[in-house]
């Protein structure tokens, strides 16, 4: 192996490598590579300033752009907020409104009609003498509307109720009564009297008129069969008549007019006692009350039954303005004054 004293020697294992740069020449060109790095380099700490500037500057620009955005997205906000109090203040100006309308000082003089299959009566406050016309299949509310016009000719009054043979709603008829003529659903009784009404069954309103206390059944007998509940002052219509009862009949074609001409006035009879205590029964009654055109064909009361009076649907029609829960029809008519109900009473 040649070995040259000159030369730089690295040893690896048993070879050995020669590495021979002059050292003048590699120490020049090494200084001559290091000063070309050194001015093609930035200095270290001014490298670290200008990265430091853009990193501040990018977060200048981004504090400011969540400033904006937070901005925006408050007025977004506030004006989602305003916009939401404006329609809650609009609601509640139009509950306020409805309120204010259905919460009028109950009128004082009232005009009552008490509308049957096969006549209409009529009576005004201040009068104890109902007048009378004939009802039936050709009765249509327009005309109802006109006879009853002529009808109270005389009497004084600036509200009136009504009571209908047949299912009521909030805004009027829900049903055309069976003895009637049609055209009752949908009818706009507040623009053909000219004054506000009140609509509800005729069955109710003389429950109404006949209630004493207590929980109490009544029970009209008349071209059907009208019911009603009330319960501390709490009025509930119901629909007894549609309950089916013997021969394919329910308990409406039992205890109406037709019912007694087809039985006979014994059978019908009897058929009234054992059908009134069975509903005292079965509503947990305190008293049931009969009443009705035909109520007075009852020769023996059943227990826990009494009379009412022909009157009472009258006094039925003056109560029904201090009921809440009825709706009346206001149109473009209202009544002078206003105050809060009473809230004795409540339709269910």
């Amino acid at each position: 192996m040649l070995h040259n004293p000159l030369d730089s020697t690295t040893g690896i294992g048993d070879v050995t490598v020669a590495v021979n740069p002059p050292a003048a020449t590699s120490r020049a060109k090494s200084k001559k590579k290091k000063s070309v790095a050194n001015e093609a380099r930035p200095p270290r700490k001014k490298r670290k300033g200008a990265k430091r500037s853009a990193r501040s500057d990018r977060d200048e620009e981004e504090d400011d752009s969540d400033q904006e955005s937070i901005a925006v997205k408050g007025e977004q906000k506030e004006r989602a907020s305003a916009d939401k109090s404006e329609s809650k203040e609009a609601a509640a100006e139009d509950d306020q409104s409805e309120d204010n309308e259905d919460h009028l000082a109950p009128p004082s003089k009232i005009l009552v009609l008490d509308i049957g299959g096969t006549k209409l009566k009529a009576l005004a406050t201040g009068h104890t003498e109902p007048r009378k016309m004939t009802s039936g299949k050709r009765l249509t509310p327009a005309k109802m509307v006109k006879a009853v016009q002529e009808l109270a000719v005389g009497w004084e009054y600036e509200a009136i109720s009504i009571g209908f043979p047949g299912l009521v709603g909030e805004n009027g008829p829900r049903s055309e009564p069976g003895n009637l003529a049609s055209g009752w659903v949908g009818f706009d009784f507040t623009a053909a009297f000219g004054m506000p009404v009140r609509i509800i069954n005729d069955a109710s309103m003389q429950a109404l008129g006949s209630y004493e206390g207590g929980r109490m059944l009544f029970l009209g007998l008349g071209t059907g069969l009208g019911s009603a509940l009330i319960a501390n002052n709490v009025l509930i219509n119901l629909e007894l008549g549609q309950l089916p009862y013997r021969d394919e009949r329910n308990l409406g074609e039992t205890l109406g007019r037709r019912g007694m001409t087809q039985l006979g006035k014994k059978d019908w009879r009897a058929a009234i006692a054992e059908i009134v205590p069975a509903l005292m029964g079965a509503f947990a009654a305190d008293y049931v009350v009969l009443g009705g055109g035909n109520s007075k064909e009852v020769k023996l009361l059943p227990p826990g039954a009494r009379m009412g009076h022909n009157l009472t649907a009258f006094r039925g029609g003056f109560r029904l303005w201090h009921v809440d829960d009825v709706r009346t029809q206001w149109g473009d008519v209202s009544l002078p004054g206003a105050s809060a109900a009473s809230g004795e009473w409540r339709l269910v």
